[in-house]
């Protein structure tokens, strides 16, 4: 074999165990196997990972499967724009990434690169978090903040408050998202490039035109702050996002099809506002309780 291979006999391959996995071919393999195997879900996490991965790689100029050290793989991990501490966001995606390497550990015949973390086992390489609860707006809040705002800002606070979108994707709008059949807002995210779809009010698509976001993040963020102030609401300019959800989830549309309308998985959804779904479930009943007072008062059911 040896001779084959120094006469350039390209016929004979390298055992599998031997062969140099590059990480852009790996990654590729990947999401062709999700993809055949998970033909139905729409998650574009494993992509969006798949990409910062080879991405990151290239910059550092690692090349093979086999570059990724689990000092690597942490280096990497730290690299990555998702918030912890009081979010899970980046326990979830990193739980794509360590899917990625456990898939390639079976399929290339390799050692994953991932420390375990099962049994308390390397402490210093597990992901911790504390959830908060959202505190939600009520609708009276909501219109006053939207009072406080004039001009653009107050289409800016409009456009959050009845589509949901992250501060981020708001101000890409005619970049990363588009208006359709009159007042449909199609688009992808920007932090987690998943795909979302919600109709807003016809007047308010009416005054939306491409760009006229530009002046940035912060600029919108600062002057949504002040409204706060003015309108004496305790809320952040995620609060519209919360206060749609919410207002959706008082009106039964599940989490499945909210994850749909915000770009955001329903597993995620149902961890951020289960609170919502109890609070729900027990205001429903306390008004079914005083209303059956009145309704059943002096009903007396007969023997039987």
């Amino acid at each position: 074999m040896a001779e084959s291979l120094a006469a350039g006999n390209s016929s004979v391959a390298l055992p599998r165990a031997e062969c140099p996995t590059l990480i852009r071919d790996a990654t590729a393999a990947w999401l062709a196997f999700r993809a055949t195997t998970r033909p139905n879900r729409n998650d574009q996490k494993p992509v969006l990972m798949a990409r910062k991965l080879t991405e990151w790689a290239d910059a550092k100029g690692f090349l093979f499967l086999k570059d990724i050290t689990p000092e690597r793989a942490m280096d990497f991990r730290a690299s990555l724009p998702f918030r912890t501490e009081d979010s899970s966001s980046l326990k979830v995606h990193w739980s794509v990434v360590c899917g990625f390497f456990s898939w390639a550990a079976f399929t290339y015949k390799a050692e994953s690169p991932i420390p375990t973390t099962k049994g308390g086992a390397n402490p210093q390489f597990q992901i911790h978090y504390r959830q908060r609860k959202v505190a939600v707006a009520d609708a009276q809040e909501i219109t006053r903040v939207l009072r406080a705002c004039s001009g653009k800002v107050y289409l800016f606070a409009a456009l959050m408050r009845y589509s949901g979108m992250a501060v981020a994707d708001a101000v890409r709008f005619g970049t990363g998202s588009r208006i359709q059949d009159a007042n449909l807002l199609t688009g992808q995210r920007q932090k987690t490039e998943e795909h979302f779809r919600v109709r807003v009010p016809v007047s308010l698509a009416a005054k939306l035109k491409p760009g006229m976001f530009s002046e940035g993040a912060s600029f919108y963020r600062v002057h949504l702050r002040h409204a706060f102030k003015v309108a004496k609401v305790s809320m952040t300019p995620h609060g519209f996002r919360h206060f749609r959800v919410s207002e959706w989830r008082a009106a039964g549309v599940s989490f499945e099809d909210i994850s749909e309308f915000v770009g955001t998985s329903p597993l995620m959804l149902r961890q951020t506002y289960a609170h919502l779904t109890t609070q729900g479930e027990q205001r429903l009943d306390e008004v079914q309780r005083r209303a059956d007072e009145h309704l059943t008062k002096g009903v007396r059911l007969r023997n039987v």
